[in-house]
């Protein structure tokens, strides 16, 4: 079983209140938040010993497009992903709001 706490990554719920939780806030240093992105993709592909992981010609074209402007508000927001390829496959689509002008 993985230690969270072990690694100083607090679980995205551990240790916060309800009211907290209903806004998908994730509360943890930045570092901290860059530390779980990396965890979440390159060290997800290390411990799966995947040889082909990354940006490169020749490699799958796997990949995941969050909206935000960095790793750390992707994690700290929960920010869902916007779009997912597998194999060059477009295999998930979300369309992002939109606000509507009143009247």
């Amino acid at each position: 079983m993985f230690d969270h706490h072990h690694c100083g990554v607090r679980h995205i719920y551990a240790d916060l209140d309800h009211s907290c939780r209903d806004k998908n806030v994730q509360i943890a240093a930045p570092e901290e938040l860059r530390a779980l992105f990396e965890m979440l993709t390159g060290g997800s592909a290390r411990l799966l010993n995947l040889k082909d992981y990354g940006l490169a010609p020749g490699n799958p074209a796997d990949l995941v497009v969050i909206d935000a402007a960095t790793p750390e508000q992707a994690i700290a927001e929960i920010r869902p992903p916007l779009a997912v390829w597998k194999r060059g496959k477009r295999t998930v689509t979300r369309h992002p709001p939109k606000l509507h002008a009143p009247g």
